[in-house]
């Protein structure tokens, strides 16, 4: 599997334990130690970030994510996707950008924006 592949794969696996709160559990493989997030939310270091993931999770265990895109460039991985707190939520976008160092992530940035029922784009949020 070429280096871009796999880390493309592991993106969309980092994405996914976010949405569904078992992070935690995957941690070690997938997230370099020392690595950095800029989520302003939360205390600096990994440990902050997966136990808000959980806590999350315990608050909306319902959440899913659905991945619409997955762009690879280099050390970067961006995902564009698409979370929904519960069923009938029309959700959110949201944006990962992902730097990795080898096959870990090194260093996170994410962005999201509450879905509008009511837009007045006819294309919609995807």
């Amino acid at each position: 599997m070429m280096l871009d592949d796999l880390r493309k794969q592991l993106a969309a696996e980092f994405m996914q334990r976010t949405a569904d709160g078992t992070l935690a559990q995957a941690a070690t493989r997938l997230l370099a130690a020392g690595g950095i997030h800029h989520d302003w939310r939360f205390a600096a270091g990994w440990d902050s970030f997966v136990k808000a993931v959980g806590e999350a999770h315990r608050m909306s265990p319902e959440r899913r994510i659905e991945i619409k895109h997955l762009l690879s460039d280099g050390d970067f991985v961006i995902g564009h996707v698409h979370i929904v707190q519960r069923p009938g939520d029309p959700g959110a976008v949201g944006f990962f950008l992902l730097r990795f160092e080898g096959e870990r992530i090194a260093e996170m940035w994410a962005a999201g924006q509450a879905v509008q029922a009511d837009s007045l784009n006819i294309h919609g949020a995807f």
